[in-house]
């Protein structure tokens, strides 16, 4: 039965899908989860593998962060020797984000940054004390949201759709934010 309905979703045009879809959905009480979520993951399971990559400023695409961090050498590798369909796919704040994500569903990896506004900066004199730096962020109220938020709104997107947390690293130069992102997140992960 499995495979019936995968082939149906393999071979059925989007609209079809809706239409088949809408005709029954008065015979289901609960009617969710909705039409558009599958198909937004079966979009996204032919795209191949995707590192989301949340930066405001580097690129993922020049050389000298490719060799800087090995998780984004790996998917460069991968695309140019053709070992597999993969893509890195930019998006440079929360927004950005979020709508990649509700577009096309979970990539298999994403690599945070935290500062993704200019007020998010930490000033240098804080740069060579941890602590210092810690104090000086915990005492912002950002109007614009950082990678931290990008970390929240993933673990409730999710918890809403049961599914498992990508791939994740971070490569956010202010060590604390960085901190804070994997810490939340392997929480997470391992349930805590």
């Amino acid at each position: 039965m499995l495979d019936n309905l995968k082939k149906y979703f393999e071979i059925t045009s989007p609209d079809q899908i809706k239409k088949d879809w809408d005709a029954v959905t008065k015979y289901d009480q609960v009617n969710i989860p909705k039409v558009d979520y599958f198909l937004r993951e079966q979009k996204s399971r032919h795209k191949g593998d995707v590192l989301l990559w949340l930066d405001d400023i580097r690129n993922p695409f020049l050389s000298n962060y490719k060799y800087q961090y090995p998780h984004l050498k790996m998917y460069h590798d991968m695309y140019f020797n053709n070992y597999r369909k993969c893509q890195i796919v930019w998006v440079q704040n929360y927004n950005q984000f979020e709508a990649w994500i509700y577009e096309n569903g979970l990539p298999e990896d994403i690599s945070f940054d935290h500062d993704l506004a200019d007020e998010h900066y930490t000033p240098p004199k804080y740069w060579n004390d941890y602590q210092a730096s810690k104090e000086y962020q915990d005492k912002q109220n950002y109007q614009e949201k950082t990678g931290m938020n990008c970390a929240k709104f993933l673990i409730n997107y999710c918890m809403d759709y049961n599914k498992r947390l990508p791939g994740f690293f971070c490569h956010s130069a202010n060590p604390v934010g960085k901190d804070n992102i994997l810490g939340l997140l392997n929480n997470f992960k391992n349930g805590k």
